[in-house]
């Protein structure tokens, strides 16, 4: 997907929102998604039922509906995985889940 930041954020909440956005049925849930469902894995702050992706250059989304949450981090670091010290994804959900107490 190639966009703004804007309509990522709107495209995202298309999707929290069931579908919809301006009271419009776009789509409906599709491939491609990874979805929390707590089987398994590591411990995760994210709710069950907690949806999104990741990007090739470590932009990444995710929807929490329980919490009505849609967070979107932009970023353009190419191989973002392989520097040990870059963990950005963890420090923005921390600090996303740290807000909402």
């Amino acid at each position: 997907m190639v966009c703004t930041a804007g309509d990522y954020a709107r495209f995202g909440q298309m999707l929290l929102s069931g579908g919809e956005l301006d009271n419009v049925r776009i789509v409906g849930f599709g491939m491609g998604v990874s979805v929390r469902t707590g089987e398994g894995g590591l411990p995760s702050l994210r709710s069950i039922g907690t949806y999104g992706w990741g990007g090739a250059a470590g932009t990444t989304y995710f929807a929490d509906p329980k919490e009505e949450l849609l967070c979107v981090c932009f970023t353009q670091v190419l191989r973002h995985s392989l520097i040990p010290e870059n963990d950005y994804g963890t420090e923005f959900q921390r600090l996303v889940y740290q807000a909402l107490v």
